[in-house]
Order: structure tokens, then sequence, then C-alpha cells
């Protein structure tokens, strides 16, 4: 009975230590576990790169030398060549009648650098410069030596009937001299110079024709003398002029009706035998002399 006790105790024994859990103790563990390493791998490059995150190209841009050119300049106009083809000596202010020069172009181009000047006064001679304008061939312009009205406007642009005042006309171009002081005299020289000096057109008037000038136009010796040297005013036969070689003036008188006029279409020989005093009331400033 004793050993069937014993027995009973030892079965009893076993079975209770197959059913005990043992914790494991934490000091126990060992610290040299071998950690475990994934496998290192380089990542897949993707096929396409995102356009965002795709560097610029770093490279100098080509430049392209430029050709060297010489740059455009304009051409200035040729200066226009004129020719004196009427003269008033006289004028009233009543009638609203100027004094004028009246030009007519013989060669198209540009005003500017034009001047004319009227020699009467040798101390103060009138100059009147051109205003950059581009004329044509066979246009007549007509300068009026005074303003008597207020509709007078300089006919600068392309509207040749722009002007009013009495005797501009509506088919040639008409500038005005502002102011109503007498310039223009039945004694006078009259030319055309360009901006180099050059005389390009003269006139010479004499009212009391003789060998000698008068002792107030004793300067228009040395004046026709330079002409001469120029080739712009002669004797009727070719020589160095006198006095009794101007257009003689005397048939005026003080009628604003006549002109000294240019015999159109003949060759200009600058001398007195290119020029006519009109018959009462056929000055024609801005239309061909009659």
């Amino acid at each position: 009975m004793k050993h069937v006790f014993i027995f009973c105790l030892l079965i009893f024994s076993l079975l209770t230590i197959c059913n005990c859990t043992v914790e494991p103790d934490q000091n126990n563990v060992s610290t040299n576990t071998e950690t475990r390493k994934e496998p290192t791998q380089k990542p897949e490059t993707p096929e396409t790169i995102p356009p965002e995150i795709i560097p610029p190209e770093t490279q100098t841009p080509e430049t392209e030398t430029p050709e060297t050119q010489t740059p455009e300049t304009e051409t200035p106009p040729e200066t226009a060549i004129l020719q004196i083809n009427e003269l008033r000596t006289e004028n009233d202010i009543n009638l609203k009648m100027t004094e004028y020069v009246e030009f007519k172009v013989i060669q198209a181009g540009s005003l500017n650098s034009l001047n004319v000047h009227i020699m009467y006064d040798a101390l103060n001679p009138f100059i009147y410069a051109f205003p950059a304008i581009e004329v044509a061939t066979g246009e007549y312009i007509t300068l009026h030596l005074q303003t008597f009205e207020s509709v007078c406007v300089n006919e600068t642009g392309d509207n040749l009937s722009l002007s009013g005042g009495y005797e501009s006309c509506p088919v040639a171009r008409d500038l005005w001299v502002e102011g109503t002081a007498e310039l223009l005299h039945k004694t006078d020289i009259v030319y055309l110079q360009d901006a180099n000096g050059v005389i390009i057109d003269a006139v010479v008037l004499n009212e009391t024709p003789s060998k000698t000038w008068n002792n107030n136009q004793a300067h228009f010796a040395d004046i026709t003398e330079n002409l001469f040297i120029a080739g712009m005013w002669r004797s009727s036969g070719g020589s160095k002029p006198a006095p009794f070689d101007a257009v003689n003036t005397s048939a005026i008188g003080k009628t604003t009706f006549k002109s000294v006029s240019r015999y159109e279409g003949r060759e200009n020989t600058h001398s007195a035998k290119d020029w006519y005093i009109t018959t009462s009331g056929f000055n024609t400033p801005g239309k061909p002399n009659q």
C-alpha cells in the first residue's frame, strides 16, 4: 500500500513539472545575438524622371555673332535750285498789296539752308532763311515781304491753298514776312545763297542808271563785283557790270501794278536782258509771267 502511494506521488510530480511555464530570465538573454540585416539593394531608377525634377542642362548658350553692318543713315535731301522770277518793289497797305519776290523751282529738293539777301541797306541787309520745305520742279514760291492781314499763313506743307491774304495763290506756295516795313526798293540787289555761301541766282535793280552808284549805294560796287566773279551778274556783253547794266526800274514809279519780270523760257544770261517791266496790272505772283 505504501508503494502505491509513492508511485502516485511520483506521477503527480511529473505532471506538475510538465505543466509549468518557464519564464526566461531577461538577465540571461545574450546580448551577442546577431542582428538580422536586410540585404542592401539599390533603388530602382525609374525609366522616366518626372519633368519637374529634371535638372536644367548646364551649358553655355551659343551666341550668334551678329554680322557687322554699317547702320543705315538717311541721305539728306538735295538742296532745291531756284531762280528769281518776279519782283514787286512797291506796297500799298490800303489795297493789301505787298512787295514780293517770286521764285521758280528749277530743280526739286529742299529749301532748307537757302537764304534770300536784299542788300539795299549796307549796314542792315534783310536776310530771309527759307524753312525746310520739299518743293517740286516747276513750282512757284512767292515770298510776300509784308503781312497786312491776319489770314496770311505760311504754306510749308502740301496744301498750297492754305493761305489767305490778298494775292495769295491757291496753286502756288505762299510765304510771308511778318511786319509792314518796306524791304525792297527800285534800286536794290537781290540774290539767293545756299548754306555754303554759293550764290545761286541774282538780280540788280537801278531806278536811275548811271556810270557810278549814288553815295548811299556805294556798297553795290563791291557786291556786283562779287556777283560777277561768281558768274551770277554781268553786263549784256558778258563783261564786268557797271551801274547802267542793272535792270532799269524807272518805269515803275510808285504803282503797285507793275513788277520786274523774267522772260520765262529763255536761257538765264545773268544780265539785265533777262528782265522786263510789266505793263500795268500784269504782275502775277504765283503764276507764269505775262
